[in-house]
């Protein structure tokens, strides 16, 4: 019988070392995911701040082309009215 016993707590050693391992396993990888995720999130937050820069540099240039576009119009409208004159 105890031979028996001693087999079982072997067996029990043997899986505890296995589940050690792969505790250990997972918890690499646990970290490396975390590390994974700062960077990622500092990347995102890179890209929103660019973006934002983008969007409002479009902004300006639209409302530069919006500002050219009505002068030019109001110079046609001012030379359509000279010349019916």
């Amino acid at each position: 019988m105890s031979n028996k016993l001693l087999e079982i707590l072997k067996s029990n050693s043997n899986d505890i070392k296995l589940i050690k391992e792969q505790l250990t396993e997972i918890n690499t990888k646990i970290n490396k995911l975390e590390l994974e995720v700062a960077v990622n999130n500092n990347d995102l937050k890179e890209i929103s701040n660019k973006s934002f820069y983008i969007e409002s540099y479009l902004e300006s240039i639209q409302d530069s082309e919006i500002k050219e576009l009505l002068e030019q119009e109001e110079q046609i409208s001012i030379s359509n009215e000279n010349n019916e004159e």
